[in-house]
């Protein structure tokens, strides 16, 4: 009896261990883990992909109009659209300035003061005149001129220069006469007698500019 029943017990040890080692190989050895795969997911137009939540958009596609095809833009009273219109043509700063003598014999003084330039226009701006008479003589009218141009000085006299002369001035400002390519701007001025030395200053200022081009 004794005999037997360590044969069985030696059977049955043998047993467990040839168990415990098939077991052991099957959970020693894991299997490797596969990594994450991309997914591309490509649908048509017909069967489009639902989207939940928002979609950040780092490039907006181009639009492409046919030649010809009209846009309208509608925005509010609150909201309006800025528009923007041609640049102004550039300008040039223009002074011109002279003195005309008072012939002894003559009432009268004055000259072309100044010619626009081809493919300009001026703006005028502001004049100024400055007359010196012979002693007694007054300012009868002085102004400016062009074709279709006529400007009279609102005058004050302004007592005697250091030469004994009676002055008269006048003052024309804030102004904006046009005048178009070769018009000729002219000064001159009337006193009330002759004999005696006497001059007219004249002076201007405004902007030289380009002609509009013409529209097509």
């Amino acid at each position: 009896m004794t005999l037997a029943r360590h044969l069985y017990a030696i059977l049955g040890l043998a047993t467990v261990l040839t168990a415990l080692s098939f077991s052991s190989g099957s959970f020693g050895t894991s299997a490797a883990r596969s990594q994450p795969q991309s997914v591309i997911v490509a649908n048509s137009s017909s069967q489009k992909v639902p989207i939940t939540g928002t979609v950040a958009v780092s490039t907006l596609p181009a639009v492409q109009l046919q030649s010809g095809t009209s846009v309208s833009v509608n925005n509010t009273a609150a909201n309006p659209l800025n528009v923007v219109g041609p640049a102004a043509p550039a300008r040039t700063f223009i002074y011109k300035s002279n003195i005309f003598d008072f012939d002894s014999s003559s009432v009268s003084a004055g000259g072309d003061l100044y010619t626009v330039p081809a493919g300009k226009r001026f703006i005028l701006k502001d004049a100024f005149v400055r007359l010196s008479l012979a002693p007694g003589q007054t300012c009868n009218a002085v102004g400016l001129g062009a074709i279709g141009f006529d400007f009279e000085f609102p005058v004050q006299a302004m007592g005697s220069n250091i030469s004994g002369q009676p002055s008269f001035c006048g003052v024309m400002n804030g102004c904006e006469f046009v005048f178009d390519e070769g018009a000729k701007i002219s000064a001159g001025a009337v006193r009330s007698g002759t004999g005696g030395d006497g001059d007219l200053t004249v002076g201007i200022t405004g902007y030289l500019e380009d002609l509009p081009s013409a529209t097509p």
